[in-house]
């Protein structure tokens, strides 16, 4: 009985305080994209009919990401033209899934993420492929 005890009282901080997997993949093959600072991001691309949809899971350990507005501080510049998003899934919390939707038509050759204005951080350009 003391080692199932001594198990879940090793386990248990483990699944409170966000151990999570690597990133996957997006559905077409897109890589998932990183930035650091007072919030991160892991970005991740996918390709959904017309609409080139970002997954995007954050962390931050300095107030609630429920503040950051995503249709404001993302930008797409996709082959040459820029886009703000048409739909977004807010965040929330200290550690959030959310999602940024741009309608861009066909798939992209080549596309960059701007993340601009969150908080005191500088603006981060995450670029594909």
């Amino acid at each position: 009985m003391s080692r199932i005890l001594v198990v879940f009282a090793l386990i248990l901080p483990l699944q409170l305080f966000g151990c999570r997997a690597a990133p996957e993949a997006g559905s077409a093959g897109y890589a998932t994209r990183t930035s650091s600072g007072e919030v991160s991001f892991d970005i991740t691309p996918r390709l959904q009919g017309s609409r080139l949809v970002f997954n995007v899971h954050s962390d931050t350990h300095s107030g609630d990401l429920a503040d950051l507005d995503l249709g404001k501080a993302f930008t797409l510049d996709a082959d040459g033209k820029v886009y703000k998003p048409t739909e977004t899934r807010p965040l929330g919390g200290h550690h959030s899934d959310g999602a940024v939707a741009f309608d861009v038509g066909t798939a992209p050759s080549r596309f960059s993420l701007t993340i601009s204005g969150v908080r005191s951080a500088r603006d981060v350009k995450l670029d594909w492929p």
